[in-house]
């Protein structure tokens, strides 16, 4: 290492060449040599490069304290160095490595290290590799920690194989995901924790399609809210209630399966008219009057069928049907049916309608026609009737018969 120059004079000193002349140094005998040279605080070191062989090492004051002259060097409690090369470096429990006016580390206990400011009062980042935006650096927050870029600009990348997150994984100031209080759950939030609005899968325009929670229901909709999104599934299950504009039934396999009781709503397109269809808790389908406000099940509504209906046991209508048949009708019920010109509606039958136990077959206004092979029944039974032909022209009788007590009678006949 380069060294001052400095000499160390000793307390006699010959001056004559021929060692007749000895210089007495006023100082007392026993004086310690003086020192030549340097500054107070040096060591000396030996350095063939200086002409007496010493060399005064200034640098190492800041390690070694010394008073002057003669006096015995000791360790600073707080050296100072410019560099400083060794194979290990130990301090006390209570030391610390700083940079003068900067940063400083400490361990307060084993196994720990403390990154502070000069004051010990705060910490910013560490910079890794630089110190522009081109590198990043691990900032404190209060009592949390951002990944930055180096000169502190901005936000940087974080990747890892896997983030185990003990909390929340927030974005900023909104969205939120929280691991539940229970394994297997995810709680989606806004920032405040109070609500959520949508999941958009894929982009936010109306390209894409999202789930948005409405009050306690899910919606899908568009990624940009501004409409109802299409839900294609092999198979629907719904609880109790079902509300949803609009559920489309692939031809040839899916099923939608509603629960027993539950209400599942038929509306038009502007969602303002339709009915109900309910199943009961005995099984039956039931179309009901749709209640605006919450779809109330008041009324027994109109079933329109345009197409074919393929009814597996049996269609009933009305209240109070009867309880067996392939068409269970309620008592007091008019089966019509429009006329050709399509003018008017015409009664086919009613029952109970006029009288308690009547059965009616057409009305004033319409002609009955009624057709038959004009072959005996095989086996009638008492109060039915029938019309009968036998025999062929000249002799050919038609014949209207009616068993009454277990004996056919006749009513009428004609030959022709």
């Amino acid at each position: 290492m380069p060294t001052t120059t400095a000499t160390i004079e000793p307390r006699t000193k010959i001056v004559g060449t021929n060692h007749t002349d000895v210089q007495i140094s006023a100082n007392p005998w026993n004086q310690p040599r003086i020192v030549a040279g340097g500054s107070t605080g040096g060591v000396f070191v030996r350095d063939p490069t200086q002409s007496d062989g010493w060399g005064l090492v200034d640098a190492v004051a800041g390690v070694f304290t010394c008073s002057g002259a003669g006096a015995l060097p000791t360790w600073s409690t707080t050296p100072i160095v410019t560099n400083l090369t060794t194979d290990s470096l130990a301090l006390s429990a209570a030391g610390s490595i700083s940079w003068a006016s900067r940063t400083q580390v400490s361990a307060p206990t084993s196994g720990q290290l403390t990154l502070t400011n000069q004051t010990a009062t705060d910490f910013s980042r560490i910079n890794l590799g630089g110190t522009t935006s081109a590198f990043p650096a691990i900032k404190r927050n209060g009592n949390a920690l951002e990944v930055r870029t180096a000169d502190d600009s901005g936000y940087t990348t974080l990747t890892a194989q896997t983030l185990d997150v003990r909390g929340l994984l927030k974005w900023g100031g909104n969205s939120q995901i929280h691991g539940g209080s229970v394994d297997g759950n995810i709680v989606l939030w806004n920032s405040p924790q109070t609500s959520f609005g949508l999941l958009q899968f894929g982009g936010t325009s109306a390209s894409f399609p999202a789930i948005k929670r409405n009050g306690a229901g899910i919606d899908l909709r568009l990624a940009d809210d501004s409409g109802y999104a299409a839900l294609t599934a092999s198979t629907g299950t719904f609880g109790t209630s079902v509300n949803s504009p609009k559920v489309q039934v692939g031809a040839g396999g899916p099923i939608l399966t509603l629960a027993t009781a539950a209400i599942f709503k038929l509306v038009d397109s502007t969602q303002t008219v339709g009915a109900c269809l309910n199943v009961g808790a005995d099984g039956q389908i039931r179309f009901m009057t749709r209640d605006a406000a919450a779809y109330a099940l008041t009324v027994q509504e109109t079933a329109v069928i345009n197409s074919t209906a393929n009814i597996g046991v049996a269609a009933i209508i009305g209240t109070n049907p009867a309880a067996q048949g392939a068409i269970r009708l309620a008592p007091g019920l008019l089966m019509l049916c429009r006329n050709g010109a399509n003018t008017a509606d015409r009664v086919i039958a009613s029952f109970g309608y006029v009288a308690t136990d009547e059965l009616a077959i057409g009305d004033i206004n319409t002609t009955l026609r009624l057709v038959t092979s004009l072959s005996p029944p095989s086996s009638p039974g008492n109060n039915q009737w029938w019309v009968e032909t036998t025999g062929t022209s000249p002799t050919r009788t038609t014949a209207i018969k009616l068993i009454d007590g277990g004996v056919t009678r006749t009513i009428a006949s004609v030959t022709y």
